[in-house]
């Protein structure tokens, strides 16, 4: 999404932000589980158990916000200069991110299936733009 910031225009620059919000977030979660904070340490089982669910529930929230983040740039690139299939590959992955968000639900294969299916189609996006750059010098 930073690599097209011409692509995104009125409402969908918002969709940028918010993961860099949510990435942000769960870095403090997940600090909370092993650094204390005034003093207060995660130290008994039902505290662990509250910070755990809460930073689940966050990757959740940031595999749905993937999800409506690839269709809206699929829906771009649909109309754009890029590659068809890198555009309906989009919409596959955001399929497969709608899945994926819910990993204790799908078990790991299918999770890693997911992870798989959006870094594939991260890099297809990325090789189209490396391509459009160095046919445009």
């Amino acid at each position: 999404m930073l690599a097209m910031p011409h692509e995104l225009k009125g409402p969908y620059k918002f969709g940028g932000g918010a993961l860099v919000a949510s990435g942000i977030l769960f870095v403090v979660f997940h600090g909370r589980l092993v650094y204390p904070i005034y003093g207060m340490r995660v130290d008994t089982p039902e505290a662990a158990a509250l910070v755990v669910m809460v930073f689940y529930g966050g990757l959740h929230a940031v595999y749905l916000l993937l999800a409506v983040a690839t269709i809206i740039l699929s829906l771009a690139m649909r109309r754009g200069a890029y590659a068809k299939w890198i555009a309906y590959f989009g919409f596959a992955t955001a399929a497969l991110d709608i899945m994926g968000s819910c990993p204790w639900a799908v078990g790991p294969v299918l999770t890693l299936v997911c992870e798989l299916s959006f870094a594939g189609w991260f890099a297809a996006v990325g090789s189209q733009l490396f391509r459009m750059r160095g046919s445009a010098a």
